[in-house]
């Protein structure tokens, strides 16, 4: 699981952008927005954190997840936690799957994922 700085840091590394006042001008924010989130006072808008997954190469559901993760207690931030788990592997195993559409184990344009005990089949064409 990600944190802020996470995303600011590869969003930054991603575009080059020596510093956060550049971030934060790539974002259309004002300079302070950044210096925010990096120390807790604040988080961004979902608007804002599309842009920056976006930036940060990161997908706008993780994101968005993680946002709200951020943003929650009790039972509530527990459950984003247990989604976030099931998301980013089951991501992975997808986008492996999709791009490896030529490989000998898709040759009957079928493939197999197994996530926690369940069984997943994807047809791929």
């Amino acid at each position: 699981m990600k944190n802020i700085n996470d995303y600011i840091d590869l969003a930054r590394k991603k575009h080059s952008l020596k510093s956060d006042r550049r971030l934060s001008a790539a974002l259309g924010l004002s300079e302070v927005a950044v210096q925010r989130w990096r120390a807790g006072v604040s988080i961004p808008s979902d608007d804002t954190m599309v842009k920056l997954a976006d930036m940060a190469g990161i997908s706008k559901e993780q994101a968005l997840l993680e946002l709200s993760y951020w943003r929650a207690d009790g039972e509530a931030k527990s459950t984003y936690k247990m989604l976030l788990k099931r998301l980013v592997p089951t991501a992975a195993c997808l986008a492996f799957i999709l791009g490896s559409t030529t490989s000998p184990a898709l040759s009957d344009n079928t493939a197999k994922m197994s996530h926690q005990g369940s069984d997943f089949i994807y047809y791929v064409k």
